[in-house]
C-alpha cells in the first residue's frame, strides 16, 4: 500500500489512508491533541503523523519505528472509512465538525489542519461510545 503526502486534491481512498495512518500512530503513540500536548510539553499526535508522512531523518531508530506504523496501517483503513462515512451524514452544525466535513469535501489536509483529521478517530470512537454514530 503507497501511503500518501500532504498535499491538495486527495482522492476518497488516500483520504481513508491518511485517517488510517493516524489510526496506526495513535495505537504505537497513544492520541494527543495539540492543545493538550502544549500544556504538558508532549509530542501531539499529529507531529508523529506529520514525521512519518516527511520524515525528518533516516536514522535506524526512525527506520523502525516508520516500518511499525506502515505494517498497521490496513489495520485501521475500515474504521477510516465508517469514520468518513459518519462525517458525511452527521447533523452535528458545530465548527469542529463542519471543519471536518470541508476537509473530507475538498479532500485537502495540509499542515496547517492535519491535527483536525488526525483527530477524526479518537473523536468517531468517542461519539460511537455514547451511541451518537
Amino acid at each position: 500500500m503507497a501511503v500518501v503526502g500532504i498535499h491538495e486534491g486527495l482522492s476518497p481512498g488516500q483520504l481513508i489512508i491518511l485517517v488510517a495512518l493516524s489510526g496506526a500512530v495513535i495505537q504505537v503513540e497513544g492520541w494527543m491533541s495539540s492543545k493538550k500536548a502544549r500544556e504538558n510539553g508532549a509530542t501531539p499526535t499529529r507531529h508523529y503523523v506529520e514525521n512519518f508522512l516527511m520524515p525528518p531523518g533516516t536514522s535506524k531508530e526512525f527506520s523502525k519505528w516508520r516500518r511499525q506504523i506502515a505494517e498497521n496501517i490496513s489495520a485501521y483503513e475500515d474504521e477510516a472509512r465508517q469514520a468518513l462515512e459518519w462525517l458525511e451524514v452527521s447533523q452535528d452544525t458545530g465548527d469542529y465538525i463542519t471543519n471536518l466535513k470541508t476537509l473530507h469535501a475538498l479532500g485537502f489536509v495540509d499542515v496547517r489542519n492535519l491535527g483536525l483529521i488526525t483527530s477524526l478517530l479518537p473523536v468517531f470512537s468517542l461519539c460511537a461510545s455514547k451511541g451518537r454514530t
